[in-house]
């Protein structure tokens, strides 16, 4: 199933685009990769309001992926 037209619609209005200061990866990329990897795995629903809710915390979800990768 593909998710990229959803996923980067729901990144457009949520997500800022470009480097994270902290980070040091493309905000809005990384956090449609690791959606993608969720949805694929079914560890989240592909609900459109979850995708949103998701969205709202794209931060933290980067946050979590990248500092358990250091």
């Amino acid at each position: 199933m593909l998710y990229y037209d959803v996923l980067d619609e729901v990144a457009d209005a949520k997500i800022p685009n470009g480097i994270h200061p902290l980070l040091h990866v493309n905000s809005r990329e990384a956090w449609v990769q690791i959606m993608v990897e969720l949805l694929e795995h079914k560890a989240i629903e592909s609900k459109y309001e979850t995708l949103w809710d998701y969205a709202d915390r794209w931060e933290d979800l980067l946050f979590k992926r990248y500092s358990s990768v250091n």
